[in-house]
């Protein structure tokens, strides 16, 4: 008897930071409420009468990703007389992880318009002369309820059998069942096609856009047990020669002999 565990974590920290990213709270620093982030707010200036290209201030660039994976698998190995068997599982999570902080600095786009001799005046007027003034023409702010993080479990077991029948032919008879459930946002914060709901778009339709909602363990688990049962009825068709069908929940065999 032989038994084999394997654990693993792979875990991987990929950023990218400006050089807007130095360090303080910029936002506190220069005295702009509102807003809270690490990145030095951006500056751009368009719309200049005389085509001087004034070049702006920093740049949004403050995003990372990390991606997680979790894989623990057992293997159970048990020789006896003519038969080798061999038990086991497989377990695979996987994270994948956004964190974007870029533009929760705000951005300030300065034009002409506001230093213009009269209103709406393009021929008049300097960017940076608003700027100096301190009245953009535009401004642009991100702000993010939570970071989103992905989720996907994967799931499999199997047994097998090595059957030495004769002493030239070994029979590799075996069984392995897999589920691997659909990604899912971690908070509940992404937008799925529910074609259960009516559209309040369109009435008297299905197919709004709803916040996902994991299911519950328990379905899941309810689910795994009724494809399992599914299986070992069918199974039992084909040793007893019996004609048989089975339906369990969203999983169907049909055996005759």
């Amino acid at each position: 008897m032989v038994n084999h565990f394997n654990i693993g974590l792979n875990r991987l920290n990929n950023f990218s930071k400006g050089e807007s990213v130095t360090g303080p709270e910029w936002n506190s620093v220069l005295g702009i409420s509102g807003a809270s982030g690490p990145v030095f707010p951006q500056f751009g200036f368009q719309g200049s009468p005389l085509s001087i290209g004034y070049q702006g201030f920093s740049t949004a660039n403050d995003d990372g990703n990390l991606p997680n994976g979790l894989v623990v698998a057992d293997g159970f190995l048990w020789a006896k007389g003519r038969h080798t068997l061999s038990f086991g599982f497989d377990w695979r999570s996987y994270q994948f992880s956004r964190l974007s902080q870029a533009n929760q600095s705000p951005g300030f786009t300065f034009q002409n318009f506001q230093t213009a001799y009269t209103a709406n005046n393009s021929q008049t007027g300097d960017p940076f002369a608003s700027f100096l003034l301190g009245v953009p023409q535009e401004e642009s702010l991100q702000i993010n309820s939570v970071f989103p993080r992905w989720s996907s479990n994967y799931y499999a077991g199997y047994v097998q059998d090595d059957f030495k029948f004769r002493k030239n032919l070994t029979l590799n008879l075996g069984l392995r069942y897999e589920v691997e459930t659909p990604r899912h946002e971690a908070h509940g914060a992404q937008s799925v096609l529910d074609l259960n709901a009516n559209n309040p778009g369109t009435p008297g339709t299905l197919g709004p856009l709803s916040m996902e909602t994991k299911p519950p363990a328990p379905i899941l688990i309810t689910r795994i047990l009724d494809r399992a049962l599914a299986l070992l009825m069918l199974l039992r068709s084909c040793s007893d020669g019996l004609t048989i069908q089975c339906c369990a929940a969203d999983t169907a065999f049909t055996m005759r002999r």
